[in-house]
């Protein structure tokens, strides 16, 4: 290392970058930036010290710092003081039906006028929120903030829309019911609904225990009393069960599912570092994927893994494959974490809250080879599967998982012809979604499969071959729609006129279809619905001029992904 490089490592020794000061983080102190602000893609707002007087500046730059912290200190005192004493004809009028998900905290005057507002634009970067105590951004108040910023938008703006799901079949008057006890629970229904949750979710991600959850469903419906933890996450459990449009009643369905997610909610739990907490967040991100009205899946996930890494999940030496491990515990609950963190980021073109290079390298013991995935007598991928696929995918921006592709394309074939048909529920969407990345990673000019346009076709035929499960799906599986219908317009740039528009045709034609349905339960899908039936009418017409607006795709990666996908084929953008 150079001297100036000795100087500069031993002034910030001591000191973390600004960045990580003002949010209270661990700053590993690298030079020119730490690992935090290289993944978030910041300047560690910090002086580098290049002279011999390096400490010197350090200090200057702590004094500048303490000045500015008196200053906004100063401000804020001011502004309360202006508050208390604005005339009480001038004060605002407090709702009296409040957002369910606050009905638990403070007025909205007190929110307004605390210094522990949590700042919509700290909430946005992945790397600010922790658990441990005493911090100005508490893991309960974002996970509440967190809950009302609108699903399935890269942007992750303020969502204060009535939603449609949730409120509209709920009665305001169980707002009332302290720690959800209010009303009788139905054992029968609520044994129905937490089967759904076993049947289609838990086979896919076993983060919790059947034994546990049935233990929890005879405490609560006799009324006993029961750890508020176990009661938060019983009541997810059923919620998710109830929403899944799957064998269901639809409104009435609906209207319990919001009944019970309240209840959850209005649970004063006090989001410690265990276990429970880490589950909970878990069930809540689940619960986004099916729910338009509940929260923003991609900050929630930012609260998993940041409860995860508190727990010391990520740095667990998870036991070789093939060891019995047990549903809900540490190495379950990481593996879940990263699958669901890598797809909703990616979905989204947005980063990851954690990256291989933060985890242990002790968790390639668990992973399981491409020819082992998927094997005859297999349901679908499972847990390991899918961990050591994302695992191999996250290890490189240049890893394609092509292996895992392969072999998870042979899988879909052999399950087509075989007498069991189709393939589990959450299987078969993050499937579909890690053969979308996969392929999208293969988009580069160096590429193992032959024909991309045709790989394309096939998984989508994967769902044009269960269109009851359309209305089901989740969000996620429209950005994977999404992509692949751009991931067609790029591998189609080069053919033959004649060719080009039939392959276009077909795979747009499929994506509009299905987007259209998601759309209906998701408004943050309708623009990319939308799109898509634009380019397939100028398609149809390529003698028609147009110009694509795809600026809601704007803050994410899908813009200039969009963009490559749209001027391969001769289409323009407008700016």
């Amino acid at each position: 290392m150079s001297e100036s490089a000795e100087n500069v490592d031993s002034a910030r020794g001591g000191l973390a970058c600004q960045n990580c000061r003002r949010r209270k983080r661990k700053c590993d102190r690298q030079v020119p930036r730490c690992g935090s602000c290289i993944r978030r893609g910041l300047d560690c707002v910090m002086q580098v010290i290049k002279s011999i007087d390096g400490q010197e500046g350090a200090v200057q730059s702590l004094e500048k710092e303490i000045s500015n912290l008196e200053a906004q200190l100063s401000r804020l005192q001011t502004t309360t003081t202006a508050l208390h004493s604005t005339p009480a004809v001038l004060q605002p009028q407090t709702n009296p039906t409040p957002v369910p998900f606050e009905a638990s905290i403070s007025s909205i005057d007190t929110r307004e006028q605390s210094i522990d507002t949590v700042d919509l634009d700290v909430l946005r970067e992945v790397e600010t929120v922790s658990l441990y105590r005493g911090e100005l951004y508490s893991l309960q108040k974002m996970t509440r903030r967190a809950l009302r910023l609108a699903n399935c938008d890269p942007r992750g703006i303020l969502d204060l829309t009535p939603k449609k799901s949730l409120l509209a079949s709920y009665d305001a008057s169980i707002y009332s019911k302290p720690n959800g006890m209010g009303d009788y629970l139905d054992y029968d229904i609520a044994v129905y609904y937490a089967s759904k949750y076993f049947s289609y979710i838990h086979p896919t991600l076993p983060i919790v225990s059947e034994v546990v959850v049935q233990s929890i469903l005879n405490k609560v419906t006799v009324g006993s009393q029961s750890n508020l933890g176990d009661r938060v996450m019983f009541y997810l459990i059923i919620s998710i069960g109830a929403i899944l449009p799957i064998e269901s009643s639809a409104a009435f369905d609906t209207r319990n599912s919001a009944d019970y997610f309240i209840r959850a909610m209005e649970i004063q739990y006090s989001y410690d570092e265990s276990a429970t907490t880490a589950q909970i967040l878990l069930l809540l991100a689940i619960y986004s994927l099916f729910d338009p009205g509940t929260g923003s899946s991609w900050h929630l996930m930012d609260l998993v893994t940041q409860a995860c890494i508190v727990m010391g999940y990520h740095q667990l030496q998870p036991e070789p494959r093939g060891n019995a491990v047990v549903d809900g515990d540490g190495v379950k609950l990481f593996q879940a974490a990263y699958i669901l963190d890598f797809s909703i980021s990616s979905a989204l073109g947005l980063p990851m809250s954690i990256q291989n290079r933060d985890i242990s390298s002790d968790w390639e013991a668990c992973i399981v080879k491409p020819p082992d995935i998927c094997t005859s007598e297999s349901e679908g991928l499972n847990l390991v599967e899918m961990f050591s696929w994302v695992y191999e995918l996250c290890g490189s921006f240049e890893n394609d998982g092509a292996s895992y592709l392969s072999y998870y394309n042979e899988y879909l074939r052999r399950r087509i012809l075989s007498p069991k048909g189709e393939i589990p529920f959450l299987s078969k969407i993050f499937g579909l979604h890690l053969a979308t990345q996969s392929i999208k990673r293969s988009a580069g000019a160096s590429s193992a499969f032959e024909d991309r346009g045709r790989l394309v076709q096939d998984h989508l035929a994967v769902l044009q071959n269960s269109v009851s499960t359309w209305f089901a799906l989740p969000w996620i599986t429209g950005y994977s729609i999404f992509q692949l219908a751009l991931l067609q317009l790029l591998f189609c740039g080069g053919l033959p006129q004649k060719q080009k528009l039939s392959q276009i045709s077909q795979t747009l034609s499929l994506a509009e279809m299905i987007l259209s349905v998601i759309s209906t339960r998701f408004p943050g899908l309708y623009p990319h619905k939308a799109l898509v039936n634009k380019v397939l009418a100028q398609t149809a017409s390529p003698d028609t001029e147009s110009r694509h607006n795809i600026n809601f795709l704007e803050g994410s990666d899908l813009y200039e992904f969009c963009t490559n996908a749209l001027t391969s084929v001769g289409m323009s953008i407008s700016h």
